[in-house]
């Protein structure tokens, strides 16, 4: 959404972007769309104001940036609320610290007509407001799943009927399970997959095959499986992928469905193409669908160096020819020196790793391809999960223990039910257990499963 900067015309021009985005309910697409922003921007369209601010309101807990603007602008407007000039200035203060850099000219023009002890109270309901602010950058990862390496026994992969591969050529499931004393595996349960409702049924009866060395103990894992053919996913079909039906456009409009499909598409791009990526903060905000073509183009990269052992991430001139070593601390040989002069063969301007664990192995050289924060999987699902959608928000508290936090507060079964098998294995078992007795009380069958094997040895 845009929005604009000043004074009361601009903040009129920044509703009928509202509208606009609000319109998205309406427009055909296959994924069901519940989000929440979406619904308070359809419902200011429909002049109900006290449904949107509601709806607005319920997403500062997420950071969504965008909602406090809005929140900001109904203040100042006196839409569906009194007018208040301190509340405004407050909520702007929020979204401007969340990052909605067109806050800070709205909120620098209404500060400019409060008095100072106005300013203050600003100040101090900006405080409040930021305290209820659970999603926020930098949040720690995940501490759900066992970082233990099971030895496999059977692990046998996934055989698909023939209707799923003619409804898709790539994808990829990302499940979690519990492994139980005897090493077998007796519950498994999706946390995402793409497309949705293709590998779901055979991979989960698969997996419940799947034999681990016994340990005594059990465990709490995660994984992904990927299918596709080699060379199956080009940068043509991509482009079909992101702009058919103009789901790139209604993402940017900010459409938390059309977000976590574009989420799904990048994560599925950037894994399919083998290629390693890296955020660079110097791009400029890219907004347009991006073009895959070097990421998705086959390349032979050849590196010859009969002494080279470790890792090391080296820059690359036009030539081909290394200029600089970017990392050395895992290289063992030969001297940092050495390398600068020598020639990576098939390499165009850039960043590229070297790696060699053993002298036995071969030399592995990769592009680091250089993208912007827009073009990546996870930055489409922040977006769609701070604006509402639940399968979003289910993807990062697998990666996020702010996300984890939030879905625990709002009482989600999946998320009640897995961290009731942590609290479990961690010792706390009366407690998870009670967890996991709420989730299947409310229905969801998993935690039914869940209790049957935690609970056998009682």
């Amino acid at each position: 959404m845009t929005h604009g900067r000043g004074g009361n015309t601009r903040y009129g021009s920044s509703w009928r972007c509202i509208v606009l985005s609000a319109a998205l309910v309406c427009i055909g697409y296959s994924g069901a769309i519940k989000a929440d922003f979406l619904q308070a921007l359809q419902a200011y369209e429909q002049e109900n104001y006290a449904a949107a601010y509601t709806g607005f309101a319920e997403l500062i807990v997420l950071g969504n940036a965008q909602a406090a603007f809005n929140l900001g602008v109904m203040y100042y407007h006196g839409r569906g609320v009194e007018t208040n000039s301190v509340e405004s200035v407050a909520y702007l203060h929020l979204a401007r610290a969340l990052g909605n850099d067109d806050a800070a000219a709205a909120q620098q023009h209404i500060s400019e007509q409060l008095s100072d002890s106005e300013r203050r109270l600003a100040r101090l309901r900006y405080e409040e407001l930021q305290q209820q602010v659970v999603i926020r950058d930098g949040a720690a990862a995940t501490q759900l799943y066992d970082l233990v390496q099971l030895q496999p026994v059977q692990t046998p992969m996934p055989v698909f009927p023939d209707e799923v591969h003619r409804r898709s050529r790539f994808g990829y499931i990302v499940v979690r399970f519990l492994v139980d004393k005897d090493g077998s595996v007796p519950v498994v349960d999706v946390i995402d997959s793409y497309p949705s409702g293709n590998y779901e049924r055979s991979t989960l009866r698969t997996l419940k095959r799947w034999k681990f060395e016994p340990t005594g103990q059990q465990h709490l894992l995660s994984t992904q499986l990927n299918f596709w053919v080699p060379g199956s996913l080009r940068a043509r079909e991509v482009e079909h992928l992101l702009t058919r039906d103009n789901i790139w456009d209604y993402a940017a409009l900010g459409g938390s469905g059309y977000q976590e499909y574009v989420g799904s598409i990048l994560h599925l791009i950037h894994i399919a193409s083998g290629k390693q990526t890296y955020v660079d903060e110097s791009l400029p905000d890219e907004r347009e669908a991006p073009d895959f073509t070097e990421l998705l183009r086959p390349r032979t990269l050849t590196f010859r160096h009969r002494q080279f052992l470790g890792y090391t991430l080296v820059h690359v001139d036009e030539h081909g020819v290394i200029d600089a070593v970017l990392a050395d601390h895992a290289l063992e040989a030969p001297d940092t020196a050495d390398l600068i002069g020598q020639r990576i063969r098939g390499a165009n301007a850039g960043r590229y790793s070297i790696s060699r664990p053993s002298r036995r192995d071969s030399i592995l050289v990769q592009k680091l391809h250089p993208i912007p924060r827009q073009h990546t999987a996870d930055f489409w699902w922040g977006e769609a999960a701070k604006n509402g959608n639940l399968k979003a928000q289910r993807i990062l508290a697998n990666q996020r223990i702010d996300w984890q936090f939030y879905l625990l507060q709002q009482q989600d079964l999946a998320s009640m039910a897995w961290h009731g098998v942590r609290l479990t294995l961690d010792g706390e078992r009366e407690q998870g257990l009670a967890l996991l007795r709420q989730a299947a009380e409310q229905g969801y069958r998993v935690a039914e499963e869940l209790l049957r094997v935690l609970t056998s040895d009682e």
